[in-house]
């Protein structure tokens, strides 16, 4: 298709194929499917463009879609996607402003932001670490893994009470955000910079551990919290805080009869 896609309903995809769509052109209205089929290739977007307006795989999950923003382009899913696969070959930033069902990869060193839940993984796949960063809004977070192929470049979470499901990798950094917030990691996180960059509180689920440093932006910042250790566990590998400049607010773990919780590093806390 070389120009724009008008459709009353919606766009139904109905066989195995694969649709291509112009650069900077799109869908007007919903996109949808007959089952799990399709590929959707949209060609290298070079001007902000909302390339679906309406909700995508409502009904049934697109199988592939293919996007690539340039440099400093914005590429945008306004409604809620479902899709086996949304990947994204390019350096810009893919919106979803709503939610996703499905998996998120990284082909390039882009962005995508999370404007509602994230049902599935987020996984870099370009076939080097540290690459993508995914921004989730206040109080969205990621059922699945992150970074289990390749390391993501970072995680950034803008506060609120979010949930990560599976184990994160980042060769950069986590960045917690926001004020009041409870980020709430339910296996390990692998980064070399979880920071604190806002007043908020980041919960690690029983046993689980941060392998890596413990950051804040400004000294008495930033509440971590470690459910009570059910096994032996090194809770974080690196330093936490920095004394006199840079200590969290609180540091708190606890551990069972017989259990060790172990933090390798100083610990630097009000």
């Amino acid at each position: 298709f070389g120009g724009d896609i008008t459709a009353a309903t919606k766009v139904n995809i109905t066989g195995d194929g694969t649709v291509n769509i112009a650069a900077n052109k799109k869908i007007v209205g919903a996109l949808d499917a007959d089952g799990n089929k399709g590929t959707v290739q949209f060609a290298a977007t070079t001007t902000d463009t909302v390339l679906v307006s309406g909700t995508t795989g409502a009904s049934n999950a697109i199988k592939v879609i293919n996007v690539s923003p340039a440099t400093g382009v914005t590429a945008t899913f306004t409604g809620a996607v479902v899709a086996t696969n949304l990947n994204t070959g390019g350096v810009g930033t893919v919106a979803l402003t709503s939610t996703m069902g499905g998996n998120l990869n990284f082909g390039a060193d882009g962005t995508i932001t999370a404007g509602g839940a994230v049902t599935g993984n987020v996984d870099n796949t370009s076939g080097a670490d540290n690459i993508g960063e995914i921004q989730t809004a206040s109080g969205v977070g990621v059922s699945g893994t992150i970074g289990a192929t390749n390391s993501i470049r970072k995680l950034k979470i803008a506060g609120g009470t979010s949930a990560f499901g599976g184990a994160i990798k980042t060769g950069f950094r986590v960045a917690l955000t926001g004020t009041g917030g409870n980020a709430t990691f339910a296996d390990d996180v692998t980064t070399p910079d979880f920071n604190f960059r806002g007043a908020t509180t980041a919960t690690v689920a029983a046993s689980k551990k941060i392998v890596g440093a413990v950051t804040t932006t400004t000294d008495g910042q930033g509440t971590l919290v470690f459910s009570t250790t059910a096994a032996n566990t090194t809770l974080v590998s690196g330093n936490v805080g920095v004394a006199g400049t840079g200590a969290l607010l609180a540091v708190t773990a606890g551990a069972a009869t017989g259990i060790t919780g172990t933090f390798a590093g100083a610990v630097n806390a009000d």
